[in-house]
């Protein structure tokens, strides 16, 4: 047995800490499956299919539809990574987990009317495996007592507008902030109120975004502006967020309000 001032939370998307918090999840199945596999550049070159992992920019094949494959070069251009969505009565997947293998050509299979570059490259991939997309509503708090949930352990969200990894990231530099001497006046459980405070909403308008992105190609922040439709996520939101300036904000109302009360 420890004794911590703070315990962070951050066990992933079937967090058993969330639940000893008296979080419970509500989770519903979503209507779409994901392959994701990854090929090497050699075996893309001895394929004469070089171009797609000599390309930087992040490539989307798809239409308005549930189908997407995400095709990016990583490891400084050695192999390619692919994220392909699709409908989950296609082969609904029963099984839950991460780490359920399945063959290329099964894969190739699947999207039948792809470019036949793409299908070359899937029945030739290595390390295929293919998963179930589930939707997690909203967790009533993230905070109780000196504990708190950060990452997908707080807000697992649809892979649709790729920001699971970034508000993780933000989750953790809230609380870099509040823990920093800036805010060594605040009590620990102040400190962690405001965490929650300038966090959760954020992520639940990207969870819910994202959510809505798996269905929708014009709710992704990509193709998506400030001069779009009143409501939608957009990328001017997204990536142009003062996280400093918000924090201060809410200190100065939680200082405003300890001070009426005393």
């Amino acid at each position: 047995e420890v004794t911590h001032d703070v315990v962070v939370c951050a066990d992933g998307i079937r967090s058993q800490m969330r639940e000893r918090l008296g979080v419970v999840p509500q989770v519903s199945r979503s209507s779409s499956c994901c392959y994701r596999c990854i090929i090497s550049a050699d075996k893309l070159r001895e394929l004469g299919l070089q171009e797609f992992c000599e390309r930087s920019a992040i490539e989307f094949w798809g239409g308005d539809g549930i189908d997407k494959i995400v095709m990016s070069a990583c490891s400084d251009h050695d192999v390619v990574s692919c994220y392909c969505f699709y409908p989950a009565e296609k082969n609904d997947i029963r099984e839950d987990g991460w780490n359920i293998s399945t063959t290329g050509e099964n894969l190739a299979n699947t999207f039948p009317g792809l470019d036949e570059r793409l299908k070359t490259l899937f029945r030739n991939a290595e390390d295929i495996k293919m998963w179930r997309l589930y939707n997690h509503d909203p967790y009533p708090y993230w905070v109780k007592g000196k504990c708190c949930l950060l990452g997908d352990a707080a807000h697992p969200m649809m892979p649709d507008q790729s920001q699971g990894a970034c508000v993780a990231m933000e989750d953790a530099g809230a609380l870099g902030i509040l823990f920093s001497p800036k805010y060594s006046s605040l009590s620990v459980a102040q400190r962690l109120r405001l965490y929650e405070e300038e966090r959760k909403p954020r992520a639940t308008r990207l969870q819910e975004s994202s959510k809505r992105a798996r269905t929708d190609l014009t709710e992704r922040i990509g193709w998506s502006s400030a001069n779009d439709r009143p409501g939608k996520l957009t990328i001017e939101e997204v990536c142009g967020y003062d996280m400093h300036a918000h924090l201060a904000e809410l200190a100065r109302k939680l200082e405003g309000s300890t001070a009426g009360d005393s």
